[in-house]
């Protein structure tokens, strides 16, 4: 299991991929987004999508990698890429979990990533952009329970 700020600094999930359950990914502390990222936000008027969102974040890739809880990371570099490979596979629905919330609906689309390989690690910097409407960042949990047959009603859940 992927804790945020325990074992990861971010989560990616999308149905497809590891069986839809989220998996985590360590943030480079040397990038511009130390354990953090940035969100981009473009208005257009008259257009059918109204607002673009880009989400930016550097990955960091390396066997014997450490955690934000400073225990040893359990996938190795190769692991960590091959899962990163199949989300930027993903045109839409992946779903991005950071500190703050979730950010629903984005994909793999236009410039999605720049990859630096060195000898013992890999930085990534990943470049998502929404596929449809955007939400703005929501409470993670309750989104993962908003489902027709969910535990959610109508009034707390969200619309999916």
């Amino acid at each position: 299991m992927h804790i945020i700020g325990s074992n990861c600094h971010i989560t990616l999930r999308h149905p497809d991929i590891n069986g839809g359950e989220a998996y985590g990914f360590v943030l480079d502390p040397a990038s511009h987004y130390p354990e953090g990222l940035a969100i981009k936000r473009e208005v257009f008027t008259g257009l059918t999508i109204p607002m673009k969102v880009w989400v930016y974040f550097d990955v960091l890739l390396a066997d014997d990698l450490i955690n934000p809880d400073g225990s040893r990371h359990e996938a190795n570099r190769q692991e960590m890429y091959t899962m990163l490979m199949a989300y930027l596979g993903k045109l839409k629905d992946i779903q991005f979990g950071f500190g703050l919330g979730a950010i629903v609906g984005l994909g793999a689309i236009e410039y999605a990533a720049t990859e630096k390989h060195y000898a013992g690690y890999s930085t990534i910097r990943v470049h998502l952009t929404n596929a449809g409407g955007y939400q703005g960042v929501i409470d993670e949990s309750r989104f993962n329970l908003s489902f027709w047959d969910g535990d959610l009603t109508w009034e707390t859940g969200y619309w999916r």
